[in-house]
C-alpha cells in the first residue's frame, strides 16, 4: 500500500512551494516503505506466497536442503526449514536459514521429514512445502542415536502472533 497525504489536489492549487515540499516528503515515506519492506500505513502484512520446491537429500547422517523459490520478494525475506522424525511434523525443530536457501546439517542416522516455509519480520509464515510434495518423503537411514528430540520451543516467525503476546518489548 503506497502513503498518499491527503487533499494533496488541493494544495497543489493554492501553494505550489508548500505542494513540491509534501510531494517530496510523501515520495520519501513510499521509497522508505519499499526499500525496507514496510507499510507506511501501518497495515499489517500478509504473507508471502509458498516456496516453489523444497528437497532434502541426506548420506552418513548429513541433510543437504535445498529451497528453490520464484516468487517475487521483496527484501527481509527469511527462510526456515523444519525437521521431525514422523510425517505429521509433530514435534518439530526449526531451522532459521535466514536469506539463505541451501543449508547443510548433521543430524546422524535415522529417518528425517522435512518442510520449509518462508516470512517477512513482520508477516506470518507462508504455507508449508513439504520434501516430496503433499505427502511428506523422509530422508535418511538407520537408527537414531542420541537423545530424544526436546519438545518444540517457539517454531513460529516473528509475526504478529510471536509468542501471542499483545506487550511490546521495551525498548530504551
Amino acid at each position: 500500500m503506497r502513503f498518499q497525504i491527503p487533499n494533496l489536489a488541493y494544495v497543489r492549487g493554492s501553494d505550489q512551494k508548500l505542494y513540491s515540499a509534501l510531494k517530496s516528503i510523501e515520495e520519501a515515506i513510499n521509497n522508505h516503505s519499499d526499500q525496507g519492506n514496510l507499510d507506511p500505513t501501518s497495515a499489517e502484512q500478509g504473507a508471502p506466497p509458498p516456496i516453489s520446491k523444497f528437497t532434502a537429500t541426506a548420506a552418513d547422517g548429513y541433510h543437504d536442503l535445498q529451497i528453490v523459490d520464484e516468487s517475487p520478494a521483496y527484501r527481509g525475506l527469511n527462510y526456515f526449514a523444519y525437521y521431525s522424525k514422523t510425517p505429521d511434523m509433530a514435534n518439530k525443530h526449526k531451522i532459521d536459514l535466514g536469506a539463505s536457501q541451501n543449508h547443510r546439517v548433521f543430524l546422524g542416522p535415522g529417518k528425517f521429514y522435512w518442510a520449509a516455509q518462508s516470512a517477512y519480520p513482520t508477516s506470518p509464515a507462508s504455507a508449508t512445502v513439504y520434501h516430496g510434495g503433499d505427502t511428506p518423503q523422509s530422508v535418511g537411514t538407520g537408527a537414531y542415536v542420541g537423545p530424544e528430540m526436546s519438545t518444540e520451543q517457539g517454531s513460529q516467525a516473528f509475526g504478529p502472533m510471536y509468542r501471542q503476546s499483545t506487550t511490546p518489548p521495551v525498548r530504551k
